[in-house]
């Protein structure tokens, strides 16, 4: 999408704007936002915050985004009781004020989502976004591993009820069925591939227009579903996620527990592989999902877990996710200074 706004004269020291869902949803023990806002606060950048549902979207882009309802950042503390203190709302220009906007929206992918983004990914490239949010819009978290074939586990997308029936049962012993647009384990349930089709018809009903189909892998009771944070090429850390008793559902949302586990040199290639060919795409902040050596998803939306991780690898992965956010925005600065700078030659 071409920006109808002039790329803005970069500045030395940045200003962040954050935007999500309403901070009452966060869950401090996961949540990788507040321990982002944390190290930024520390490193004395002004970072504030948006909640997405308090700007009326039926606005056009530039009014949007001249109008934007923020409130600052006076601290954020995973460990905290209130885990984040805000100022009062204010309305400010998106494009005057900030120089990194990073999205940590949580599916679903539905037309709020989608408007949002198409208004953000209408700003000029001078503005660092994490992750690129017409990309966002439009890859998908249960689809990206299809392009990495060596890596993923058998996935069908259905987009017709017809679709469904076969990819169930086409599975060896049992479907794993997710709604196309959802998170955090919602909607998941699991079909032996002779089910009644009855019950088949009320999921797609229910689901529908598109639902994806995964054979069931065993590992996920023997050992869990490992989660592998990266940004810009970097591992921030890893977290094998066990499902609680009586559950498959490997979400820590879901009541899963973590566990910490050293990746194999599998997982290490894949996320290395996956990370460098979406950060062509201005997709950053990613993470992967693997079931034993199995690339099921790749989460782009508002990747979490990061404060799990540190705690159980005993690690400080928000300072490398940090770096890496200050190493992006040098070099979007110096490409957007050098490409001012050469302007007046044309």
């Amino acid at each position: 999408m071409t920006s109808p706004y002039l790329a803005k004269e970069p500045n030395s020291t940045p200003r962040f704007l954050i935007t999500g869902d309403p901070t009452k949803t966060m869950q401090p023990e996961f949540d990788t936002t507040l321990l982002m806002c944390h190290e930024l606060l520390k490193r004395g950048y002004d970072v504030d915050y948006c909640d997405l549902f308090q700007t009326n979207l039926d606005q056009e882009p530039e009014a949007y985004l001249k109008n934007l309802k923020v409130q600052k950042v006076l601290f954020a503390d995973n460990d905290d009781p209130c885990f984040i203190g805000l100022a009062p709302a204010e309305s400010k220009n998106v494009l005057d004020e900030y120089d990194i906007v990073i999205h940590r929206k949580d599916p679903p992918v539905d037309a709020f989502f989608e408007k949002k983004c198409k208004i953000f990914a209408t700003l000029p490239k001078s503005i660092l976004q994490i992750n690129n949010p017409e990309k966002i819009a439009t890859l998908h978290e249960h689809e990206i591993p299809l392009r990495y074939p060596d890596f993923c586990a058998k996935t069908y997308v259905c987009q017709s009820y017809e679709e469904f029936v076969e990819a169930v049962r086409a599975c060896p012993t049992e479907a794993v069925c997710k709604p196309h647009n959802e998170c955090s384990g919602l909607g998941i349930e699991f079909y032996k591939n002779d089910v009644d089709e009855n019950i088949l018809k009320a999921y797609w009903r229910k689901r529908q227009p598109r639902v994806i189909v995964q054979p069931f892998i065993k590992e996920i009771e023997n050992s869990g579903d490992l989660r592998v944070l990266m940004m810009n090429g970097a591992i921030l850390g890893s977290v094998l996620r066990v499902p609680k008793k009586g559950s498959r559902l490997a979400n820590l949302h879901q009541g899963a527990h973590g566990e910490a586990y050293e990746i194999t040199d599998f997982h290490r290639n894949c996320a290395k592989v996956v990370s460098e060919d979406l950060a062509k795409e201005g997709i950053y902040l990613i993470g992967l999902d693997f079931i034993g050596e199995n690339l099921t998803e790749v989460n782009i939306t508002s990747p979490t877990a990061l404060p799990l991780i540190n705690r159980l690898m005993n690690i400080q992965g928000h300072l490398t996710l940090v770096d890496e956010i200050e190493n992006l925005y040098k070099e979007n600065f110096e490409r957007d200074h050098n490409i001012q700078r050469e302007i007046p030659g044309n």
